[in-house]
């Protein structure tokens, strides 16, 4: 019994991330991760593509932040990815055809 319980766990850790994140040296990285994780685990993207900024204003404040993706290939399993990186936090990851 104790065997199929360690078999069914490796399995699940084995298995690949789920569809909205993407896993890199044993880390999930999914929405909410910082950019710094990004970049800890799965290291320098492939290629960076600004595609927008946002600006809040707030008590006479503005602050504004820059959305990037950062493309990756050959991540978990050899799939390509991008992730959108909104400020400093991850906001979407999506798998490449």
């Amino acid at each position: 019994m104790k065997n199929i319980f360690f078999t069914i766990a490796l399995l699940i850790l084995a298995s690949p991330a789920l569809a909205d994140s993407v896993r890199c040296r044993g880390q999930i990285i999914e929405p909410g991760v910082s950019k710094y994780e990004v970049l800890k685990y799965c290291g320098t993207p492939d290629h960076v593509a600004p595609i927008g900024s946002t600006t809040i204003k707030s008590n006479n404040v503005k602050v504004e932040t820059r959305t990037d993706e950062w493309f990756y290939e050959k991540l978990d399993y050899g799939k390509d990815y991008v992730i959108i990186i909104n400020g400093t936090q991850v906001s979407s990851v999506k798998q490449l055809d």
